[in-house]
């Protein structure tokens, strides 16, 4: 069993200043997929509703090159918010990973890229949506993303990539305290008829609502949950499981000092996912 771990906006390369979409700009580079709408450069904004869509005569499968302007190192892998037609619910959708360094040079040619990661997940679902993996450290300039399988009819739509690092690791030894809580919400309006029939309205996607207590935690723990509740972008949350969610912190963050010296805190990070 893994620890929790967060990767902020910070550590999402894909967000920095000065990645470049290599797509459609020559040079060997893949040509542009997209609906005129929904532009491939969606996929370098923070806003995961701002979507990427393939269009409806999409290749499988269907490549991705960004420069990362510099070398970096990674050592996680996400899509977050990859979407089919309800029609295709229960296909999976395969993502590879491929890098190369400064030194090696940008290629056009699939080929020439190190696949490093797989990121595998189903269609439809609130857990269906997001995903990513934790993989060995590598050095990347120029990224590559092998998306398949794709619908060639109805192509996808996808919030976003992230690769980067987990910059706030809680530890090997630490997932949360004893009664952690797990909600799953599916939005709706609710209301009932004159003769008390019940009519539902469903308003949104399905979202998770995690409650996670940290119990006599140590000051450098309690800092980096801080870190985390202060985000005020979203973030990717690896639970001990390996799944990644994106989330967004509550807007209160309660912390109790409960001893010292030394000090000794209590937490409770409230977390939403994205649906």
């Amino acid at each position: 069993m893994a620890s929790t771990r967060f990767s902020t906006k910070a550590a999402n390369y894909i967000l920095s200043t000065g990645v470049v979409l290599k797509n459609g700009t020559g040079g060997g580079a893949p040509a542009l997929q997209e609906d005129a709408a929904y532009p491939m450069s969606n996929l370098l904004k923070v806003d995961r509703y701002s979507v990427w869509a393939t269009g409806p005569t999409a290749p499988n499968p269907m490549l991705v090159h960004i420069d990362l302007g510099q070398d970096r190192a990674l050592t996680f892998f996400a899509v977050l918010g990859m979407r089919q037609a309800a029609s295709l619910a229960g296909n999976t959708i395969s993502s590879i990973f491929g890098t190369r360094t400064a030194a090696q040079g940008y290629s056009g040619v699939s080929t020439d890229y190190t696949d490093r990661a797989t990121v595998a997940l189903p269609t439809m679902g609130v857990d269906g949506v997001d995903g990513g993996v934790v993989a060995a450290s590598s050095t990347c300039r120029y990224l590559q993303i092998k998306v398949s399988v794709i619908n060639t009819t109805l192509g996808l739509t996808l919030g976003k990539f992230a690769v980067g690092l987990l910059d706030q690791d809680l530890g090997a030894n630490l997932v949360y305290s004893p009664g952690a809580e797990n909600h799953l919400v599916t939005p709706q309006v609710r209301t009932e008829t004159p003769a008390g029939f019940p009519v539902i309205s469903y308003v949104g996607a399905p979202y998770r609502r995690f409650l996670l207590p940290f119990r006599a935690i140590t000051t450098a723990t309690r800092d980096q949950l801080n870190t985390v509740a202060k985000q005020t972008d979203p973030f990717v949350y690896f639970d001990q499981f390996d799944v990644a969610h994106e989330c967004v912190p509550a807007p209160e963050n309660a912390v109790a000092h409960r001893w010292s010296p030394p000090d000794i805190w209590d937490a409770l990070l409230e977390l939403r996912s994205l649906g």
